[in-house]
């Protein structure tokens, strides 16, 4: 498995790590950040399971190329992990559905990509 890894400073001066781990990335690597490189919000509850939410991050990155090798058919193949000094804010899996890229040949392209919270994965897990 390979990972490619993100930092940045927050606001507040701390240090921010977002690391994607796969078995489809080719090689270990770094990925460049947009603007907003980071957002990560919370489900709203619904009436079915209140107490139930769920949380979202979404990454901004700059690219020259495709990012297709980041997802594959298991939902659960591409882990991201974000950190905030040594505390974990956020670990959940890529959603294929919500991505899109727009690719200039040869031009810096800013790409969001979604991740979603292990909770929400669980659709995909039978119990017995």
């Amino acid at each position: 498995m390979a990972t490619l890894t993100a930092r940045f400073t927050d606001m507040a001066g701390n240090p921010v790590s977002i690391t994607i781990t796969s078995a489809t990335i080719p090689a270990d690597g770094t990925l460049t950040l947009g603007k907003a490189p980071l957002h990560i919000t919370m489900s709203q509850p619904d009436d079915k399971y209140p107490g139930v939410r769920t949380f979202e991050a979404e990454i901004s990155v700059l690219t020259r190329d495709s990012l297709a090798f980041l997802y594959s058919d298991d939902p659960l193949a591409t882990n991201v992990t974000i950190t905030r000094n040594t505390r974990t804010l956020f670990r959940g899996y890529l959603m294929p559905s919500e991505w899109q890229q727009p690719m200039t040949p040869g031009e810096w392209n800013e790409v969001s990509i979604v991740a979603i919270d292990a909770l929400a994965a669980l659709k995909n897990v039978w119990f017995t």
